[in-house]
């Protein structure tokens, strides 16, 4: 259950733009090899932006952030 954000403002602001990045190149690449990876990888790094928590920083100790 997600109680809390172990992302920081300015983390979530790169995920955002590295994800629109990656959707983008994704939709550029369309029916080539790796615009399937792109698309995961930009809709993950989309989702944990909005969300503001990653379960790898939970795994590793991140303290909270308010």
């Amino acid at each position: 259950m997600l109680t809390y954000r172990n992302l920081p403002g300015w983390e979530r602001a790169l995920r955002l733009a590295g994800g629109a990045a990656m959707l983008a190149g994704a939709a550029l690449l369309w029916g080539r090899p790796g615009a399937v990876a792109l698309l995961l990888g930009g809709c993950i790094a989309a989702v944990t932006a909005v969300v503001a928590w990653w379960p790898v920083c939970a795994m590793a100790g991140r303290r909270r952030v308010e």
